[in-house]
C-alpha cells in the first residue's frame, strides 16, 4: 500500500471481486436527506441516472473485495454533502482505462455538467461498475466494466482490444472511490471513425493524443483527474 499525492492510496497484489450477501441498511433520516438532494439535483441537470452502482465494504480485505449493490443517489449526495459522507462511507467501485492505439493515448475533457472535475482532461474509458458485471456465483467482472465504458464513451467494440490487463488498484479518498485501473491495447488493425475528435454527453473532446502533447499537459495543468495524472506519471516512468 502506496499513498501518493491528491488522497490516492496505491494498493498492490492479485485480487478478485464478489457480490455480498449482506444489504446495506440506510437511516430514514439520511434516505430523506439524500432523496431530497437527489430531486433538487435531477432538476439542476435532468441527465443524472440513478441505477445501481457497487459500492465495496467499509473494512476490505483487498485478495477478496466483496461489493454491494445500492442505489447511485446515495453515492452522489455523500460527494455533495460532508454530512452524508459521514453518515454513509460509501466507497464506489470503478474501472479507469489507459487506452493505446498506434502509440497514442485516449484522452477526453469532461463535460461542464459532469458532477466531478468539470472540463478536466481525462484518462478514457472510466466509469463506476454496476449490476451489469455480476456473473453467476456473484463474480463482478471488472473488465466487463471496461469494455462496456469503451463501447459507450468511445464506440471501440471488445473485438478491437487487443490486450487488457490492470495496472494498479488505487484507493481516492477524497471522492471516495476505489478504482481498478487497467491497460488496454487496441489492435493496429483498428479502422477510426473518420469523424473524430468526437463528443458525447460525457465529454465535449475525446480523441487520441500523442504522449509528448500528453506529457506537457500533465507537467503543465492543473485541469486533469488527479488519478489520470497519477497513472501517465506511472506510464512515463516505464516508458
Amino acid at each position: 500500500m502506496t499513498k501518493i499525492a491528491d488522497g490516492l492510496t496505491m494498493l498492490g497484489g492479485e485480487f478478485s471481486i464478489y457480490l455480498s450477501s449482506r444489504e446495506i441498511e440506510i437511516d430514514r433520516k439520511v434516505d430523506a436527506k439524500v432523496t431530497d438532494l437527489w430531486e433538487k439535483a435531477r432538476l439542476a441537470n435532468p441527465g443524472l441516472f440513478d441505477g445501481n452502482a457497487l459500492v465495496v465494504e467499509p473494512i476490505f480485505d483487498q485478495a477478496k473485495l466483496k461489493a454491494s449493490l445500492i442505489p447511485y443517489r446515495y453515492c452522489y449526495a455523500q460527494l455533495q454533502d460532508p454530512l452524508l459522507k459521514q453518515e454513509l462511507d460509501l466507497t464506489l467501485l470503478a474501472v479507469s482505462g489507459l487506452t493505446i492505439f498506434s502509440g497514442k493515448i485516449l484522452v477526453g475533457k469532461r463535460s461542464a455538467a459532469m458532477t466531478q472535475f468539470p472540463l478536466h482532461y481525462e484518462l478514457a474509458p472510466s466509469g463506476g461498475l454496476t449490476a451489469n458485471q455480476i456473473e453467476d456465483g456473484g463474480l463482478v467482472d471488472y473488465r466487463e466494466g471496461y469494455y462496456e465504458e469503451l463501447f459507450e464513451e468511445a464506440g471501440i467494440s471488445r473485438s478491437e482490444v487487443e490486450s487488457l490487463h490492470v495496472l494498479a488498484i488505487f484507493f481516492d479518498r477524497r471522492n471516495q472511490t476505489l478504482d481498478i485501473c487497467l491497460e488496454g491495447t487496441i489492435k493496429k488493425t483498428f479502422v477510426q471513425n473518420p469523424n473524430w475528435p468526437i463528443s458525447n454527453d460525457e465529454y465535449d473532446w475525446l480523441d487520441w493524443v500523442e504522449p509528448a502533447e500528453i506529457s506537457r499537459m500533465v507537467s503543465g495543468s492543473s485541469e486533469i483527474v488527479p488519478l489520470s495524472a497519477e497513472l501517465l506519471r506511472n506510464w512515463f516512468e516505464r516508458h
